[in-house]
């Protein structure tokens, strides 16, 4: 609801949640403004996986798997 008024588009995306799953600038729009509000730029800039999770997730479930996945990304783009 926060990122519906955030954009100024609540009362059309209220009455349709789906809008945000189906439109792209909302999909992309509503995973940054997140991100953004929950502070996640510092402890993914000292590479701290097990905070972001916490953040996100309020402890550490799938974190075995959510570090695959990031070292698989991390290798795509010739990250250490």
């Amino acid at each position: 609801e926060k990122f519906t008024e955030a954009v100024d588009r609540k009362d059309e995306i209220m009455s349709k949640p789906t809008l945000v799953a189906q439109d792209l600038e909302l999909c992309v729009g509503v995973a940054g403004w997140y991100w953004s509000n929950r502070g996640l730029n510092g402890p993914a800039d000292r590479d701290d996986l097990m905070r972001v999770t916490k953040i996100i997730n309020g402890g550490d479930n799938g974190i075995a798997h959510r570090r695959q996945l990031l070292e698989r990304t991390k290798a795509l783009y010739g990250l250490g």
